[in-house]
């Protein structure tokens, strides 16, 4: 009773800082391209993806965060605060896949631990609040982790559910296949070749459910590489890392230099 008391207060908290400045918080580019992208409905975003006008397409991302979007300002407006309340939600609730990650891993104290560190990261609130895909990605992900480590211990239905989160997360960024194929590499390492049987049917599944985008994946990574400018990072970009992941941007002026030199130590 005890520790559910602890896991409500501390999810209660993390609401709190995620609500914290909502409003205030400047929209920048990206965000607005979601709100106006989104409210176009799902045929013209397909067109606009898929399609576009002049060689380029709209967006090189999948539909998935902007389908859910669409889907939350139909029915709740698509207001800026509206559009980040979504995304505080969702990064609310990955943070109690976190605590039952830890939980399933290791032990309820540990997993309090994790869920009150996580609460806080400025890097998680930020991107709770941001009008952006990364708060659904992450959950999507962590869904797929809970799903593997309750599937290993035996229970085939878990490994649907590991497909099902797997998929959903391809189909929000393509960067996604990143993460998901650590996972090949766990029954590997641990010689559990049960898991690893299983593993493949469950990725084939996924496969599967994420083909009708994976057939239009070639021509996305094509526009990319001719429409798209990313900047080459250099060594800065390190000591730029640390700023982003441990601060809470964007920062005044006066507070970038103390900032940055207690994050790089």
């Amino acid at each position: 009773m005890k520790n559910k008391i602890i896991l409500l207060l501390i999810l209660v908290v993390a609401l709190g800082l995620r609500l914290v400045g909502l409003c205030s918080r400047p929209i920048w580019y990206d965000e607005s391209f979601s709100i106006l992208f989104s409210e176009k409905g799902l045929s013209a975003m397909m067109y606009g993806t898929l399609q576009g006008s002049g060689g380029g397409a709209a967006d090189i991302h999948p539909l998935g965060y902007y389908a859910s979007l669409w889907a939350w300002m139909k029915l709740f407006g698509g207001s800026i605060v509206s559009a980040r309340i979504f995304s505080v939600l969702v990064g609310t609730a990955s943070l109690a896949l976190i605590y039952a990650i830890a939980r399933a891993a290791f032990d309820e104290e540990t997993a309090l631990f994790s869920l009150a560190f996580a609460s806080a990261l400025p890097f998680q609130i930020h991107f709770s609040q941001e009008v952006r895909m990364y708060a659904l990605l992450s959950l999507s992900l962590l869904a797929a982790v809970y799903s593997y480590l309750r599937a290993v211990k035996g229970d085939w239905k878990w490994w649907i559910l590991f497909a099902i989160s797997s998929a959903a997360a391809q189909y929000i960024h393509n960067l996604a296949a990143i993460h998901l194929a650590v996972f090949a590499f766990t029954p590997l390492a641990q010689k559990n070749w049960k898991a690893l049987k299983a593993f493949l049917l469950a990725a084939a599944f996924a496969v599967l459910l994420y083909l009708p985008w994976l057939i239009h994946l070639p021509s996305q990574v094509s526009k990319v590489q001719s429409f798209y400018w990313v900047e080459r990072p250099g060594v800065e970009k390190v000591f730029t890392l640390f700023l982003v992941y441990l601060s809470y941007p964007p920062l005044p002026g006066k507070w970038l230099a103390p900032v940055l030199l207690l994050s790089t130590l």
